[in-house]
């Protein structure tokens, strides 16, 4: 038997489904002044959807030290750590995380970037976008449009996040 097709059931109050997630996400990063193509690096790019509450606590255990042949530094900078514990939600979010090609490994790589989206919207405006930053740049909006300036943080990384779904990760236990 091949599978072909299946349909997945959404949570009561998600709105905005994976197509039209995957659509804004796109918009966004192709948009001039955000675009990734402008880094001139290949870039892989992770969408899924989880709860603000999940992501949350999985955003305050993320404290692992990191070591590469040039530096060590801590996972996530808690500046950043404390944007995003801070930061507004609804229970349902999408997230894209965003991996340079030679920083995504299956089971232990890192994203530079991380956008996300409200998935209790329509995804049809800007609105629909609670963060987004990439490096050193956190980018940020009115509603309307992107501001010109983005907002310099610290540099940007998160372990992946596994925390959603069972999987292979945790032995397919809650």
């Amino acid at each position: 038997m091949v599978i072909k097709h299946f349909i997945v059931p959404l949570p009561e109050h998600v709105f905005l489904v994976a197509g039209k997630a995957y659509t804004l996400m796109k918009v966004i990063l192709n948009t001039n002044g955000l675009s990734l193509d402008e880094t001139g690096e290949k870039w892989i790019t992770r969408l899924l959807l989880t709860n603000s509450r999940s992501f949350k606590n999985f955003i305050n255990n993320a404290d692992k030290i990191i070591k590469t042949d040039k530096i060590t530094y801590k996972e996530m900078p808690r500046s950043i750590k404390e944007d995003l514990l801070y930061l507004a939600m609804p229970r349902f979010i999408w997230i894209c995380e965003l991996y340079r090609m030679q920083n995504y490994t299956k089971n232990d790589g890192y994203c530079s970037g991380l956008l996300i989206m409200d998935a209790t919207s329509d995804g049809k405006s800007l609105a629909s976008v609670l963060w987004y930053a990439v490096d050193k740049k956190q980018f940020t909006h009115n509603n309307i449009v992107w501001d010109e300036e983005y907002r310099p943080i610290e540099n940007f990384r998160m372990g992946t996040y596994r925390n959603n779904l069972k999987g292979e990760w945790n032995g397919w236990q809650s």
